[in-house]
């Protein structure tokens, strides 16, 4: 699966089935007949593309496909939903989590100033991150919401 290398970078609705191969976290890749419905990325903090797409199955059911941020570096993840309000709920369920995690508190320890600011600057960069995150979950969100009742949504 390939991503995009700009800001913003968007794709609506795509006919065309092809065979992807999806990274999932803590699990065996997935190898599926899709198309794409929706795909959005943005660059994170450090440079690293932060992405979101929604993928059609062949056979039913959607894929929801983008970034994971968990630890200092994301990484790709894909889940199945049956329809696209469980993909839009597993977005949701993602964003919620990002939203308690920025909760969490730092404790400095006995850290040096140097490892003191390491951390700090690991902190800010999450924070950033997530906060690319969000938006770009807010975007997508919006493009699947204009989904719901298209041909595109195998619940009607």
């Amino acid at each position: 699966m390939s991503t995009a290398s700009h800001p913003g970078f968007q794709t609506g609705p795509s006919t065309a089935w092809t065979i992807e191969l999806f990274q999932r976290d803590g699990a065996p890749p997935l190898r599926v007949s899709c198309r794409c419905l929706s795909h959005r990325s943005r660059p994170g903090e450090n440079g690293e593309m932060l992405f979101l797409g929604l993928w059609e199955l062949r056979n039913g059911g959607y894929i929801v496909a983008r970034s994971l941020l968990d630890g200092d570096a994301p990484k790709a993840t894909a889940d199945k939903a049956e329809n696209l309000e469980t993909a839009m709920l597993l977005i949701e369920a993602a964003t919620a989590a990002l939203e308690k995690s920025a909760g969490m508190t730092f404790v400095p320890g006995d850290l040096s100033p140097t490892s003191f600011g390491q951390a700090l600057q690991r902190l800010q960069s999450r924070s950033e991150r997530r906060h690319s995150f969000m938006k770009l979950a807010g975007e997508a969100l919006d493009d699947w919401q204009r989904l719901v009742g298209t041909e595109f949504d195998s619940t009607h």
